[in-house]
């Protein structure tokens, strides 16, 4: 690690707001550590001696740290004006090389909109894209696991430290992540940092950041997946919703899909199946139980869908 990148690493720790704010000064001085005394005095040496002992726990952990202004940041995410200027990761770093959609919702999803999100992402997973999510449960977790369930990649932005595991349920995805797997794990919040709240809405920012094409799958007006749709748009990226009338409770998706959202369900037909052609069914999901002894299944009404728009 250069000078440069651990005053960083060093501000980063101090005092991240700041950063996010004046990396600019740190990345252009000839001086780079005299910024960080500038900021905060005495005290920066303190910054600089825990920089030096993260970055060796963070050794011992695997994981790993990017830098903005470096090639191997995500380029997309460096468009952003909130950007952060530190990420640490675990996993396939080639994955942010891949072209990737990024899709979020609730964590209290329907029957439908679950399946509509595992249709989507393994149609997706299988011809084109690596898909990025938040690792919460619900539309998150169903997103995450299509696509590896299909022999896609998937990228999941997290709000704590790498060092934990959150939500424990996910402990399988976080030991595939390795530096040749279908697994990547990105954050900005070092090794013994935990999942606080007001983490995960910050995280948003990355997970509409790390792709040119978002799809809000499910939610609330007042949900972290419609902030992080916000943050898409602000961005100029192109913004999907699925809405279907079993979705009671999709306010968010409705008033994306008000302002202009394409609605992914026109592009996905949710069509029941006889019980008699169940067992022979090879659509792109399971069939799964509406209720009234009706089954039903998700499937694209054309082929080749997205290419155009990714």
């Amino acid at each position: 690690m250069t000078e440069r990148q651990q005053t960083l690493l060093a501000a980063h720790l101090a005092n991240p707001s700041l950063l996010l704010k004046k990396y600019e000064l740190i990345l252009e001085a000839t001086d780079p550590l005299s910024i960080l005394y500038r900021w905060f005095g005495d005290s920066a040496g303190q910054y600089w001696q825990a920089a030096a002992e993260l970055t060796e726990r963070h050794q011992t952990l695997g994981i790993k740290t990017l830098f903005i202004r470096t090639t191997e940041y995500p380029a997309l995410l460096s468009e952003c004006a909130a950007a952060p200027p530190v990420l640490f990761y675990k996993g396939n770093l080639k994955l942010l090389q891949t072209l990737t959609v990024s899709i979020v919702g609730t964590r209290k999803p329907s029957l439908v909109g679950l399946k509509y999100t595992e249709a989507i992402s393994q149609y997706l997973a299988k011809r084109y894209a690596t898909i990025v999510s938040g690792m919460a449960r619900g539309i998150d977790s169903r997103s995450h696991r299509s696509a590896l369930a299909v022999g896609g990649a998937t990228i999941g932005v997290v709000a704590h430290g790498l060092d934990r595991i959150y939500p424990a349920e996910h402990h399988d995805i976080f030991a595939r992540a390795m530096p040749d797997s279908s697994v990547l794990l990105l954050t900005e919040y070092p090794a013994g940092m935990p999942p606080l709240k007001h983490h995960f809405v910050k995280r948003n920012r990355i997970i509409a950041g790390l792709s040119n094409t978002l799809i809000m799958a499910e939610g609330s007006e007042t949900s972290g997946a419609m902030i992080t749709a916000r943050y898409a748009i602000d961005n100029h990226r192109n913004v999907f919703a699925i809405d279907h009338p079993a979705m009671s409770a999709n306010t968010g998706g409705k008033r994306l899909i008000s302002q202009g959202a394409e609605n992914l369900a026109e592009r996905f037909a949710l069509q029941e199946i006889s019980l008699q052609n169940l067992a022979q069914s090879n659509d792109t999901i399971e069939p799964f139980y509406l209720g009234s002894k009706r089954w039903a299944t998700i499937v694209p009404v054309q082929q080749e869908l997205f290419q155009e728009d990714l």
